[in-house]
């Protein structure tokens, strides 16, 4: 606000107020932002995209015309290609379009694909070493001593897109739970324990232990239970059980075909998605996921809380007062309005979470079922 007023005519302030109003469920102000920076400059791209993520399409939206011009005439980099192919996506999905909606989807992950020049190869021996190394973590363990901190963190985690940040707006609308968001804790101070056996000492156990929960604690001094929703935190689920004091792991699975789904049409930031912009990688995916869920639940079948998104949309009080029990803290009615919590959220998912729970949208993919039948069979 105070780039607007000082330079009145720059567009990127605008761009970035519609984001921040978008974080903060204020759909109608981003909106309005979001159209005042492409006024004032027309091949602000991040701005089409922002715009085409809160906006409500009509037949005759100008929008929707306008990025297909720019697509059309203008000189653009591959990354502002991909921007306005996801752009189109939104609006002929909103529209009910859908061979337009799915051809500017493949023209978008296509672009992207290349960009990051994602092999799944990688990812395969990744999950390989985190298992095979995991033996290690459990012997280095037992010589930790015990850590006395009170602190409770909450892991909230599953594939990206299955529900994990409803599921912790639910539990940040309780007086009693601090909603940290996304924090790449875990995989900036364990992520190395987890992967090379040589680092898999007590005493490294033991400072990530104390680092992890150090760095919850600055968050918020007086606060006993923390959320954590790093979705790719499943990687590590093995690690947090045995290091982290007093942890609750609570897994989202969500049906596979709307997960899978899902993931493809979104544009993400994370480099650790590069996996989501070609079907068959997806889908590769998930199976090294599910894979990997049911080796952490050999170990720690009673530490992990499995919920199902599909159950919690449909009996969400009983599901959501089942998930406070394992949590182990008491009922609170602010969880029943989780569209009510007014903290930021800034995943993909931050127009959702400003909303009532609703049902439905796991059948979203079926209108797309034509195109993805030879993948999600």
């Amino acid at each position: 606000k105070k780039a607007i007023q000082l330079e009145p005519n720059f567009s990127e302030p605008y761009n970035n107020l519609g984001v921040l109003e978008t974080f903060k469920g204020n759909k109608n102000k981003a909106e309005a932002a979001l159209k005042k920076s492409i006024k004032l400059d027309r091949l602000n791209i991040a701005a089409h995209r922002n715009l085409s993520a809160v906006m409500q399409y009509k037949r005759k939206s100008k929008h929707l015309a306008e990025i297909n011009s720019i697509i059309r005439h203008e000189n653009l980099s591959p990354i502002e290609q991909c921007f306005l192919h996801f752009s189109c996506f939104n609006a002929y999905d909103q529209l009910g379009d859908y061979d337009r909606a799915y051809e500017s989807l493949q023209l978008g992950n296509q672009i992207k694909k290349k960009l990051t020049k994602y092999n799944i190869e990688v990812d395969k021996n990744f999950f390989k070493q985190i298992k095979e190394n995991h033996h290690r973590i459990v012997e280095a363990q037992k010589k930790v001593p015990t850590n006395s901190s009170k602190i409770t963190p909450i892991f909230i985690l599953g594939m990206p897109r299955s529900g994990t940040s409803i599921v912790e707006q639910i539990l940040s609308s309780h007086s009693d739970i601090y909603g940290a968001g996304e924090l790449n804790y875990v995989s900036k101070l364990g992520g190395h324990l987890a992967v090379h056996k040589e680092f898999a000492t007590p005493g490294e156990l033991n400072h990530f232990s104390l680092q992890y929960t150090g760095k919850l604690h600055k968050l918020k001094p007086d606060a006993k239970f923390f959320t954590d929703k790093m979705p790719h935190n499943f990687l590590f689920t093995g690690l947090i059980c045995e290091a982290i004091n007093n942890v609750r792991i609570i897994h989202i699975h969500r049906e596979p075909k709307a997960t899978c789904w899902s993931n493809y049409k979104t544009l993400f930031d994370a480099d650790e998605l590069n996996f989501c912009y070609d079907m068959n990688d997806i889908i590769g995916y998930y199976n090294l996921y599910q894979d990997l869920m049911e080796f952490w639940a050999e170990y720690y079948s009673e530490m992990i809380y499995h919920l199902d998104y599909e159950k919690l949309v449909i009996n969400y009080k009983k599901e959501t007062k089942k998930l406070l029990e394992f949590i182990d803290i008491g009922w609170d009615d602010k969880c029943l309005s989780p569209e009510k919590n007014d903290r930021l959220t800034s995943t993909a998912s931050a127009s959702q979470v400003k909303e009532k729970v609703y049902q439905g949208s796991s059948k979203s993919w079926e209108n797309y079922s034509s195109f993805l039948k030879d993948f999600l069979r």
